[in-house]
């Protein structure tokens, strides 16, 4: 069966002390580490563009 329709994204934002906001964003980053190395069969680096500036 095809997908029909529009996907719906629904952004949620927290509020966190930036130390919170950090720690949140190492975890992301290891969570996508481990998923991308898991599919290439191989370790993996990610580095996420945060929208407002910082890097990950």
């Amino acid at each position: 069966m095809r997908d029909r329709g529009e996907p719906a994204v629904f952004v949620r934002t927290r509020p966190g002390s930036p130390r919170e906001i950090e720690g949140n964003r190492e975890r992301l980053r290891l969570a996508c580490e481990s998923a991308a190395g898991a599919l290439a069969g191989r370790g993996a680096e990610v580095r996420i563009c945060w929208e407002d500036g910082k890097k990950g």
